[in-house]
């Protein structure tokens, strides 16, 4: 039998691999493993999370050691966490020992720049996993299921509501925003992804402080 990780966050993405997983692999084991580390999001995602996925602590972000910004990205500001899913993808590897280890990578996302989410990056890390795990495993492999597809964030969704396998009340049970607190925030760049996303679906949330596409609260009518 199969065994897939999937690295959970509580958000949209994590939902759609969850789906995904029960739609094209139905007789696998599906392990779902959410990392607290520290994260401005962490109650939301916590609230977000399924029962059955499991809950890892770490030492990581705290006074000393705060998101920076990127070299390649300098105006979205300090909200990178550089390396941030090798060490995930080490930790489920060496947890677990997986068949499969599964991120929400989207094919827009999937690029020179995103050092820690590309082929390179799945290339080189299977490499070392494979070599250190190998007197305990045949291989790990690390698998962008969205990406793989070529799909966007709204492919997945379209792909995934039109088989009747994910609703609009579970995408809305998902939180994306870095800094919710009891509400998404309508101001981060998650924020505005995804109340872009939803909008091809007639889907609007309530934000903790204005939407990030209807200012004036004009939620509906500009559908």
């Amino acid at each position: 039998m199969k065994h897939i990780i999937i690295l959970y966050s509580g958000g949209l993405d994590s939902l759609i691999m969850e789906k995904l997983s029960e739609r094209d692999y139905p007789d696998a084991r599906v392990t779902g493993l959410f990392f607290n580390h520290g994260q401005d999001s962490l109650d939301a995602e916590l609230q977000s999370l399924p029962y059955w996925v499991i809950v890892k602590s770490m030492d990581w972000l705290g006074n000393d050691i705060k998101p920076v910004a990127k070299k390649s990205d300098p105006f979205a500001g300090a909200i990178y966490i550089p390396g941030r899913n090798l060490v995930f993808c080490v930790l489920a590897a060496c947890y677990y020992q997986p068949d499969e280890i599964w991120l929400g990578v989207l094919a827009d996302e999937n690029n020179d720049q995103a050092t820690d989410k590309n082929d390179k990056f799945v290339s080189l890390t299977e490499d070392a996993l494979n070599y250190v795990l190998s007197p305990f495993k045949d291989s790990v492999k690390i698998v962008f299921p969205l990406s793989d597809r070529g799909w966007t964030k709204t492919d997945a969704i379209k792909s995934l509501m039109d088989s009747g396998n994910l609703s609009e009340e579970e995408i809305k049970a998902t939180t994306s925003c870095w800094f919710n607190n009891g509400k998404p925030c309508g101001e981060c760049k998650q924020c505005l992804k995804r109340a872009l996303v939803l909008r091809n679906f007639g889907i609007v949330e309530n934000h903790a402080g204005t939407h990030p596409l209807f200012p004036d609260n004009t939620f509906g009518q500009n559908l």
